[in-house]
């Protein structure tokens, strides 16, 4: 092995090691979001898991996801009603920003849907025009037609990062790579000496 390759490895092994341990794994937020009321005084709250791999700067978009449930639950008449939803329409939150969570969830063709985030409430779940000037001071909706009204909250969601996030591909050890590089180093230089 050449002196040229042997560095090249060395440097190849420490890099990887700084690499992984400057590359964000998946990360899962919770946010919650109370406040819900209908026509008819039913209260509600919309509760939503995401896991995803955040850009630069920590943003999470829909493409940076890989999972995402929520579930709007109102009490009627004191009996609990779950709606699930699996997927995501839009999604977009920044946690360095206050306030940035914005999502729509279900179809308002099919006459379930849920928003959350003064955007995506006015302009996706309510359809109305940006340029219309015209908004709702709202940041949560929730509807099922035509079963259940509208639901509306002015609470924006509350967020809470997850202790335990899962990971789908394990990384190789930082230290592992680190110590590799040192010993290809240190075999290097021992070997220089001998010559």
């Amino acid at each position: 092995m050449t002196k040229l390759t042997s560095l090249a490895a060395v440097a190849f092994t420490m890099l990887a090691a700084t690499c992984t341990n400057l590359h964000a794994g998946a990360v899962t937020y919770v946010f919650s979001q109370t406040g819900f009321v209908d026509g008819g005084g039913d209260a509600g709250t919309l509760t939503t898991t995401v896991t995803g791999t955040p850009e630069a700067g920590g943003v999470l978009q829909l493409g940076d996801l890989t999972s995402f449930s929520s579930i709007f639950q109102e009490t009627v008449n004191g009996v609990p009603e779950n709606f699930d939803f699996y997927s995501a329409n839009d999604f977009y939150y920044d946690p360095n920003s206050a306030g940035s969570l914005e999502f729509s969830t279900g179809s308002g063709q099919f006459g379930i849907e849920a928003c959350s985030g003064g955007d995506d409430v006015n302009f996706v779940c309510e359809g109305l025009s940006p340029s219309s000037g015209e908004r709702l001071d709202a940041y949560g909706f929730f509807e099922d037609l035509p079963d259940f009204g509208v639901s509306l909250t002015q609470q924006d969601a509350v967020v809470k990062l997850s202790k335990d996030p899962p990971s789908a591909v394990p990384e190789p050890g930082t230290t592992v790579l680190f110590v590799t590089g040192l010993a290809l180093l240190f075999v290097t230089a021992g070997r220089a000496k001998l010559r």
